[in-house]
């Protein structure tokens, strides 16, 4: 197959000029590898602003992943000042971008902090849309929202289904219960009723 070469183009804060001043040139399979690679570069060379200032640049652009990346920088702090509203704004760009590692974060969030029906509903709706783009993880924790009515119509021929899709996708169901940080009150037989 023949890959496409592209220049990585973000014009915001001078990223265009950065880039190819960098020889930042690729595949596009490459280019949506950038964030990473560019600030291993930079703050390898101490040069962390140049890093951010180019991965914020594409996350301007729509990048999914460089919004999810600048997500976890500013909710950590370690690489740059903590700011963890900051965080959470990129955390939400990646996740309405589509990148499934921000829904799972925001539903797996959601899920200990819901308070009513309609936060509860919000959560079944980030973990969904994390299953519908074949995460596995999503797709079992999906399977006991159903089951327990969770933010949504109690289901069990939809439980069933995302149920096997997991297993399908060899999920390890023991998973679920750290994550929804339950203990396993489920097993086969709640799926065979």
């Amino acid at each position: 197959m023949n890959k496409k070469k592209i220049t990585a183009k973000a014009p915001q804060m001078g990223v265009m000029a950065q880039q190819e001043k960098n020889g930042v040139v690729g595949s596009v399979d490459e280019i949506v590898n950038l964030p990473i690679q560019i600030i291993e570069e930079k703050v390898m060379s101490s040069n962390t602003k140049d890093a951010i200032k180019l991965i914020q640049g594409l996350a301007n652009n729509d990048n999914s992943d460089a919004a999810y990346y600048l997500a976890k920088l500013y909710m950590e702090g370690d690489v740059v000042k903590q700011n963890v509203q900051k965080g959470i704004m990129y955390l939400q760009q990646a996740a309405d971008l589509g990148n499934t590692k921000a829904m799972m974060e925001i539903a797996r969030s959601g899920y200990i902090y819901a308070k009513d029906e309609a936060e509860r509903e919000k959560v079944f709706d980030w973990f969904h849309k994390a299953a519908l783009k074949g995460n596995a993880e999503a797709e079992m924790i999906i399977s006991y929202l159903y089951l327990m009515g969770y933010g949504c119509e109690e289901n069990k021929t939809l439980a069933d289904m995302w149920h096997l899709k997991a297993r399908i996708d060899d999920f390890d169901e023991t998973k679920v219960f750290e994550i929804l940080g339950t203990n396993n009150n489920f097993n086969d037989s709640d799926y065979d009723k």
